[in-house]
């Protein structure tokens, strides 16, 4: 992505042999606006995050620091954070090649 980040203007996005879309990297970030949700679970807890698309999972002293992408605030300390330009690209394909 840094890449891309660097070289390119626009971007054409393709998703099972389609154009999702064309645009510029902009465009591609805003398709994850208000969908990137950062909090902090202790590791049991993880799990009851699964239904929401983890993209980041990292230990701290206090449990672990999540990442999600959702349509709605996945929990009561989640805080919207901006989104990636990968963060875009995730949730405009659903985060899954073969979906």
């Amino acid at each position: 992505m840094a890449d891309i980040e660097s070289s390119c203007q626009s971007v054409a996005v393709l998703s099972q042999g389609r154009v999702a879309l064309t645009g510029t990297l902009e465009d591609l970030r805003q398709q994850a606006a208000h969908k990137v949700w950062e909090l902090e679970v202790e590791e049991r807890e993880l799990e009851r995050y699964q239904p929401h698309q983890i993209i980041l999972t990292q230990r701290t002293e206090y449990g672990l620091r999540v990442k999600v992408i959702a349509n709605e605030k996945p929990a009561p300390g989640a805080i919207a954070v901006p989104p990636s330009l990968e963060e875009g690209y995730m949730a405009l394909i659903g985060g899954k090649a073969d979906e």
